[in-house]
């Protein structure tokens, strides 16, 4: 049998990040119509112009009308005086499908509203558009076709609606909708478009292919037991996203990507590559020579032509894994560290990330992995958190090569630094970042977690910089550079400590580094520092 299937949709263009992701959605779905496709936008001020959300949705053949913006008439103006009338037709093989930019007012983007109703949104979307076969076999028996159905709830604005489908989602079989006087049941009111199936088709030509009990945009945590979405959080799809500052890693960064996506299997892996303007430690001496031996233009790292090429590469290998290079661009007034480092892991907006409650995010370095088979075990401790949770792990500091590292991280009290945040709110988030200096994380739970900090692994101009990067004096540098050649030369030591900084009054173990022979991540077998013929 040919169906005739047709799409109406109501756009409000705001300017916030659902704008994308409405057209995102629009322009999925819109060529599963094979009939008319039509789309109202919503015109006035704080909305996109009328010509740009055109050039977003071309060559999707869509019919455009345009009405005035009002939070008096929301959908229903559009949806009474352009859509209806534009498919109405009592041809018994014709369906229309009806949804609008739901959820992108700036109250919806609050935190308190945010996730619920971006699941509710989701939904309208997936189980409405994802099996359209499924829709119109359904639509041989009813009239209608919709998700969250409600009897209750229109009582006060549209007492004679019987039901409604909450959300304004709809499907509806021509023939019933327009053999009828559906015109005597306009109203232009801002719940009309919801009320106006329950005005027409009785109850039971009415089907329902997935509901939730309660107010499904509560203002409340989804994990709240009190919230309509609680017995769904098995099934809701959590975003991983992996935020990871760097300035001249790409010596490490192209294994690092193998090993996140092998430990961690992110959505998204961002890299925001620029320099601090005072350095890790808040203390760089930014010289002319140090921007002309470092750094392509003041900002980007001398090696950033390689990260573009590692990334290219990399985005081509794991083309479900969105990996971003961003080029930060620092405050030249944000002269302290932690708070570059808490910029450049909670700048989601700007990247396009929609962030909500419940988001696994991992803020990492530029120089750390995890074992290979330790994927399970990351699995089992992810799925323990609860938003504004998460999880740190015993952090080894690996000097020059796999066998030495920083005696002091292998002591029992060792170093513990975090490894996962699950969201909840970004003013949380942020207080764990800020911990960045400091490296106290007494708000996560600790694990048994070993995560690789190749800090040292730092061949030829990378460790220059890094010597340049951290305010020593130079006899500190020449020590510290002495120790690191003896532990180059591991197979002719006698694998016991190596002295590191002789001058420290230190007795924590700072003073030295001690050997370690414990399998690491496959994924640096093949850095320049790792040594192949073993001791």
């Amino acid at each position: 049998m040919n169906y005739k299937l047709n799409i109406i949709y109501h756009f409000s263009p705001i300017k916030n990040n659902m704008f994308d992701y409405h057209i995102n959605k629009l322009r999925k779905y819109i060529p599963k119509f094979n009939n008319k496709r039509i789309v109202n936008i919503a015109t006035g001020d704080g909305l996109h112009s009328p010509d740009y959300v055109r050039e977003r949705l071309s060559g999707l053949d869509i019919q455009f009308f345009e009405t005035p913006n009002s939070n008096e008439y929301r959908e229903s103006l559009g949806f009474f005086e352009k859509l209806l009338p534009a498919v109405e037709s009592l041809d018994i093989n014709e369906y229309t499908f009806f949804g609008h930019s739901k959820s992108n007012s700036d109250k919806r983007q609050l935190d308190s509203y945010k996730r619920p109703h971006r699941l509710w949104t989701e939904y309208c979307y997936n189980h409405n558009l994802s099996d359209i076969d499924g829709v119109v076999d359904k639509l041989q028996t009813y009239h209608t076709y919709g998700i969250f159905k409600r009897t209750i709830g229109l009582e006060t604005v549209a007492s004679d609606s019987k039901w409604h489908y909450s959300g304004t989602f709809f499907w509806f079989k021509n023939s019933e909708i327009f053999n009828k006087d559906w015109k005597s049941k306009i109203d232009s009111g801002r719940y009309g478009t919801e009320a106006f199936l329950g005005r027409l088709i009785d109850d039971n030509n009415s089907y329902c292919a997935f509901n939730l009990n309660g107010d499904l945009g509560k203002p409340m945590s989804i994990f709240d037991e009190n919230s309509s979405w609680k017995s769904e959080l098995d099934t809701i799809k959590f975003k991983r996203i992996v935020m990871i500052p760097v300035f001249c890693e790409s010596h490490l960064v192209k294994y690092q990507i193998d090993n996140i996506v092998e430990t961690i299997n992110p959505d998204y892996i961002v890299y925001n590559e620029g320099m601090f303007p005072r350095g890790p430690e808040s203390s760089t001496i930014i010289s002319d020579n140090f921007i002309s031996e470092y750094t392509l233009d003041g900002n980007r790292g001398f090696d950033y032509e390689d990260m573009k090429d590692i990334i290219s590469k990399k985005q081509k290998e794991y083309p479900d894994v969105n990996i971003i290079l961003n080029e930060m661009k620092y405050p030249s007034n944000l002269s302290h560290a932690p708070g570059c480092y808490t910029l450049a892991c909670s700048n989601f907006d700007e990247l396009g990330i929609d962030v909500s409650e419940g988001d696994y995010i991992f803020p990492l370095e530029g120089d750390v992995f995890h074992h290979q088979d330790s994927k399970d075990e990351i699995e089992g401790y992810l799925e323990q958190l609860k938003p504004n949770t998460g999880f740190r792990s015993v952090w080894i500091d690996f000097l020059e090569n796999q066998y030495y590292a920083e005696k002091i991280t292998l002591a029992e009290s060792g170093r513990s630094r975090k490894v996962c945040i699950r969201f909840g709110d970004m003013d949380w988030y942020k207080d764990v970042l800020s911990n960045f200096m400091t490296q106290t994380y007494p708000m996560l739970y600790p694990t048994d977690l070993v995560t690789y900090h190749y800090a040292w692994w730092r061949p030829d101009k990378f460790k220059e910089l890094r010597y340049a990067q951290l305010n020593r004096n130079k006899s500190y540098w020449d020590e510290f550079d002495t120790g690191l050649q003896e532990i180059k030369m591991v197979e002719d030591t006698h694998k016991g400590d190596v002295v590191l900084r002789p001058s420290t009054t230190r007795t924590d173990g700072f003073k030295y580094a001690s050997f370690i022979d414990i399998e690491h991540p496959v994924h640096v077998t093949a850095h320049p520092n790792y040594i192949k013929r073993g001791v």
